[in-house]
């Protein structure tokens, strides 16, 4: 982080020429770095240690005067790291991982500290953190987009090194993967909630409409609909971790999903996005799927200078990849969430899946499983598709739900009840039951009894919207108005905003 790079240029160098076995080992086991506001020299030196000078004094801790003559005009010092890097850098080629974050906000009365110019490394990803310079190495929670770009790169490297793949990637085969690769691959796994023990295993029974029953026919389409806040993210995230273990299909299975985000990129939620998210998942199981993606590669490198896929040669990509798991007798489940929040239109992306499907002539590799909101559009595009109503299978794992979390109330036999009358009025929204709940354990740990309490439940709407109007309403006045002025802002930003720009919105 910042000036930290720096330390870390000049220690990676260093271990590099060290004569000490455990001093070279830093060198010799480092994969990667991730430079966060980290200032790289330009061709002005002069700019480049008064940056650094200036970054010294912002911590606003006491800085050795000496130090500080030592980030001179024409620091020798500065200049000696900056050079032993670029020629350490050279050796190691493109086998070494280096992202650049740069930060997207400025400093209040200082402006960009360290700008997007500064912190890239030509050649190597550069990508922004929605903090100023002070706080884009603090994230708030593992849901901040920072952490989550971060680790995105992270998974990213060890995928390419990982021991599961048993063999050691060409650079030509580096570079493939990392062209396909974005951060905001793998996010669903920390933005959508797990499922809870025990939940979901109607799913994998011999119902007509189960998943299991699903993945065993031969009809490629498996569509989850519902209402919004019913589980459907959380319902297809636990169908890609339990799928593994349920042997279904041919012998050997590849599972590639993808997350559709409101507030994710534009690339993540569009069709290139969502088929460079599939192709890097399915190259980084499979060998020989990869090579059989390579030659598309291949082909875009002798024809531009920086590799860009296009949605043909994409597709042109998967349906080799499809070739080559038909041959070994594998299947390919891929499954997509939020067709909704697509920016392509619902006929579009409706569409998309199905023509993907028909990539696969002899119907036996792919399999797609989809969720979205009931709309008339997906209805009619997807009106031979196996699937399921989501809210209309929900009312055990919602009995369960309530029982558990409310578990301290319901040790009184006075609120049995509240049980059955949660789940009849949640209407299969597993929102409204997780909002309900919270509600009902906030009185009761106040001290309401039974009376007050049925006359809570009784008021809480069943709608989304009114159950949210009721929470804003119940709220102390100075709450109240905190909270609206913030869901203003809130509405109004053109991103999600972070804790410290709420701060200083009002």
């Amino acid at each position: 982080n910042s000036l930290g790079g720096l330390l870390i240029k000049n220690a990676i160098c260093l271990s590099e020429s060290s004569s000490e076995e455990h001093l070279g080992q830093v060198h010799d086991n480092t994969i990667g770095i991730v430079f966060l506001g980290t200032p790289h020299r330009g061709s002005n030196m002069a700019v480049y240690a008064k940056l650094v000078a200036d970054i010294l004094k912002l911590s606003q801790k006491r800085v050795n005067p000496g130090l500080l003559a030592l980030l001179k005009k024409d620091s020798d010092i500065l200049a000696a790291i900056e050079d032993d890097f670029a020629i350490w850098l050279r050796k190691k080629g493109m086998t070494f991982q280096i992202t650049c974050f740069f930060e997207d906000l400025e400093l209040l009365a200082f402006g960009a500290v360290v700008t997007k110019d500064s912190a890239r490394l030509p050649g190597y990803t550069v990508l922004p953190i929605e903090a100023n310079h002070m706080g884009m190495a603090r994230f708030k929670s593992a849901r901040d987009t920072g952490y989550q770009r971060i680790l995105g790169e992270l998974t990213r490297w060890l995928e390419l090194t990982s021991p599961k793949n048993n063999r050691v990637f060409t650079v030509t085969e580096k570079n493939c993967l990392r062209s396909l690769h974005f951060p905001d691959i793998g996010t669903w796994e920390d933005t959508v909630d797990p499922a809870m023990p025990q939940t979901f295993t109607w799913a994998w029974t011999d119902d007509d409409d189960s998943f299991a029953t699903w993945a065993h026919s031969k009809n490629q389409l498996y569509w989850v609909r519902g209402k919004p806040g019913s589980g459907k993210s959380t319902f297809l995230k636990d169908l890609v971790y339990r799928l593994p273990s349920h042997h279904v299909g041919r012998p050997k299975i590849v599972i590639a999903g993808h997350f559709l985000r409101f507030d994710g990129s534009d690339l993540s939620r569009s069709l290139e996005g969502i088929l460079r998210s599939w192709l890097w998942q399915i190259s980084t199981q499979r060998e020989d799927a990869l090579r059989e993606v390579m030659p598309h590669f291949v082909e875009l490198q002798s024809t531009q200078p920086a590799p860009s896929w296009s949605l043909r040669t994409l597709y042109k990509a998967l349906i080799s990849a499809i070739k080559v798991l038909h041959e070994t007798d594998s299947s390919l489940f891929l499954f997509l969430d939020a067709l909704n929040e697509s920016n392509q239109g619902n006929l579009k992306i409706a569409k998309f899946c199905l023509d993907l499907l028909s990539k696969d002539p002899t119907a036996s590799v792919l399999r797609l499983c989809v969720s979205s909101r009931v709309d008339a559009e997906f209805s009619y595009e997807f009106r031979t598709a196996n699937g399921i109503v989501l809210e209309d299978k929900m009312d055990g794992d919602i009995r369960m739900y309530v029982t558990n979390m409310c578990s301290d109330m319901l040790r009184e036999p006075a609120f049995h009840s509240f049980v059955d009358e949660i789940i009849s009025k949640a209407c299969g929204v597993f929102l409204w039951v997780k909002l309900a709940s919270s509600e009902l354990q906030r009185g009761w740990r106040r001290g309401k009894d039974k009376k007050k309490m049925t006359r809570t439940l009784k008021s809480l709407p069943e709608r989304l919207a009114s159950l949210y109007r009721q929470i804003l309403d119940h709220m102390d006045v100075d709450d109240r108005e905190d909270a609206i002025k913030m869901l203003s802002v809130a509405v109004a930003a053109v991103r999600p905003l972070t804790l410290e720009e709420f701060q200083y919105s009002f």
